[in-house]
């Protein structure tokens, strides 16, 4: 399966969210043969100097995918974690459009009391 283009687009472009907030959007997807499933997930995930670890938080399928297709989905965002950002590791969110298993778009957000990162200073 080669993807021709995979897109996500979040309402209203917002990308900076408080917890508990409703996060909807829409994903779009083009690829040269027939697909067999497709998802939309929200996940978190640790980057830093310990390694990385990727948490699914809510996967949201799609029935009888197309080849070329376009879907709607909505989310309620959790309480937490929340988004932050110190100098040995950073905590991240992101949705992410999975077609056939792979990971064909990632759109970053935010997710904090703030709508930024929190700064964690040691």
């Amino acid at each position: 399966m080669t993807i021709l283009s995979a897109h996500i687009e979040l309402t209203g472009g917002h990308t900076f969210l408080l917890p508990g907030d409703l996060l909807g959007g829409s994903v779009r997807w083009r690829l040269d043969e027939r697909l067999r499933e497709a998802a939309v997930q929200l996940i978190w995930f640790v980057r830093g100097k310990g390694g990385a670890e990727d948490r699914v938080v809510a996967t949201i399928p799609f029935d009888a995918p197309g080849s070329v297709d376009d879907r709607v989905f909505e989310l309620g965002l959790p309480a937490g974690p929340y988004s932050f950002s110190g100098r040995l590791f950073t905590l991240s969110w992101a949705v992410r459009l999975i077609l056939d298993g792979a990971v064909a778009a990632h759109q970053d957000i935010v997710l904090s009391p703030t709508r930024q990162p929190i700064a964690v200073t040691e």
